[in-house]
C-alpha cells in the first residue's frame, strides 16, 4: 500500500497502525521529523550533479557531499560518471520493454510527461530498433502533467493509425476509458552486479528484525 499525505510524520505514524513493518518514505532524506534507519540516494549515473547547485538554481536537493552519509547510493545511467567513483555506488541501466508486445508490421507513437522525457524518447527508440517496430513520433509534456480529453485527442490525432504507447506513470493517470487504448512501454533496470543490489534487499528485509 502507498500512503499520501502532506504531513509525512503524520502518515507515517498511520501506515504503522495499519501494520506496515518496513516503510519506504519517496524523496525525504532531507526531512527531519523522521528518523531514518537507512538512507539510498538514488543519482543519474550519466550527469549526476548537474550545474552543482541546490533547487531551484539546480537540480541537487543535497550538496554532493551528502552522499557520503548515506547508507547506499543508486546510480542508474547507462555509464557510471567518475565522480561517483568514491562513493561505491550500485550501478545500474535502464531497459525498457513492451508490456504487451507488438508485431514487426505494427507502428507506435509515444507520448509522456516525465521530468526525463528525452530519456524516455531514447529508450524507446532503441526498443523499437531492436523489436522492429515503427516508432512514429512522440509528444512531450512537463512532468506529472495532468492528462485531460483535449490533450489526449489531439495526441492521437497525431499519432494517425499508430498506436498509442506511454510509460506506466503515465498511463495510470489517464481516464480509463484511455487506459483501454494507450499501451505501456514497461521500464526495468539491468544491475552491473546483481549481487549488490540483492544485498541491499536483505539490508532493508533485516531492519524488520531490529
Amino acid at each position: 500500500p502507498t500512503w499520501i499525505g502532506r504531513d509525512r510524520a503524520i502518515v507515517a505514524g498511520m501506515a504503522v497502525e495499519a501494520g506496515a513493518d518496513i516503510l519506504i518514505l519517496d524523496d525525504g532524506w532531507q526531512n527531519p521529523r523522521l528518523k531514518k534507519d537507512m538512507v539510498i540516494a538514488v543519482v543519474n549515473a550519466d550527469d549526476p550533479f548537474g550545474n552543482g547547485l541546490l533547487l531551484p538554481a539546480g537540480p541537487l536537493r543535497l550538496k554532493p557531499a551528502a552522499l557520503w552519509s548515506a547508507d547506499a547510493v543508486i546510480a542508474v545511467g547507462e555509464v557510471l560518471h567518475t565522480e561517483l567513483e568514491s562513493v561505491y555506488p550500485i550501478h545500474g541501466r535502464r531497459v525498457s520493454s513492451w508490456h504487451m508486445p507488438f508485431t514487426a508490421d505494427d507502428a507506435v507513437f509515444a507520448f509522456c510527461g516525465l521530468g526525463r522525457s528525452r530519456q524516455f524518447t531514447e529508450n524507446i527508440q532503441k526498443l523499437c530498433v531492436n523489436s522492429g517496430v515503427e516508432f512514429c513520433g512522440i509528444k512531450t509534456y512537463p512532468d506529472h502533467y495532468p492528462w485531460n480529453r483535449v490533450t489526449l485527442a489531439e495526441i492521437a490525432e497525431a499519432a494517425g493509425s499508430a498506436h498509442l504507447v506511454t510509460s506506466a506513470k503515465d498511463w495510470q493517470r489517464l481516464p480509463e476509458d484511455w487506459q483501454q487504448r494507450v499501451r505501456i512501454v514497461d521500464l526495468s533496470i539491468a544491475w552491473a552486479v546483481p549481487a549488490q543490489f540483492t544485498e541491499l534487499c536483505q539490508k532493508i528485509g533485516n531492519l524488520t528484525k531490529k
